[in-house]
């Protein structure tokens, strides 16, 4: 598998010597801590602006743990996620080198999610462990509008830090479901039964080619 990243890197430098740099392959930094994996391919349609497609894999991480002897509170989750963007760079950070990938920007976002979640709970009565678990399958979809800022270093390796905020919805029952004040449904952050308002934020790093 080493061998198969280091041709595929080989390829993609010897491909971009001499090309005018129009694509970029990005990696979701904060998708390790969040149990996802997450991949894109940018691609630039005009001076300032790009379109984004990006593809997620949940699950990759070891199940999320919580409790002590007396209870304890097991999630894990797997699946996957789509998302695609539009992104136009109002402002470049350097005048003399205008580019799509250099830049503020606004984004709007819609992504789709279908994942397993399965939720386990354990209490210690007296050395008496009782058990409780649950697992359902969900499907969740968002509309987040990003404000973000893209920093490339010698026209190849590409900075992208966002935030967004929008709405999201799923189909948890949430009468059923001990619902997370910040459900995460890996396409975005829901807050509150009540409502659908969702956040995310994201830092990414990628590669010009």
């Amino acid at each position: 598998m080493q061998k198969v990243y280091t041709i595929f890197l080989c390829f993609l430098f010897i491909y971009s010597n001499g090309q005018k740099r129009k694509n970029a392959i990005k990696l979701e930094l904060l998708s390790f801590k969040n149990n996802f994996l997450e991949i894109g391919l940018e691609h630039q349609i005009a001076e300032n602006k790009t379109i984004e497609l990006t593809m997620g894999i949940i699950g990759l991480n070891a199940p999320k743990s919580t409790g002590n002897e007396y209870q304890s509170y097991l999630y894990k989750a797997n699946g996957f996620f789509i998302k695609t963007n539009y992104k136009k760079v109002f402002s470049n950070f350097i005048k003399t080198n205008k580019t799509a990938f250099n830049g503020l920007y606004f984004s709007p976002e819609i992504a789709y999610a279908h994942f397993t979640e399965s939720r386990k709970w354990t209490i210690n009565y007296n050395k008496t462990f009782k058990e409780n678990s649950s697992e359902y399958d969900i499907k969740a979809l968002a509309l987040m509008f990003n404000i973000g800022a893209k920093y490339c270093i010698k026209n190849r390796i590409l900075f992208d830090v966002f935030l967004g905020v929008g709405s999201c919805f799923d189909n948890r029952n949430n009468a059923s479901v001990i619902y997370d004040a910040k459900e995460n449904n890996f396409i975005a952050r829901r807050y509150f039964e009540t409502n659908r308002f969702a956040t995310q934020l994201g830092l990414k790093i990628g590669y010009l080619f």
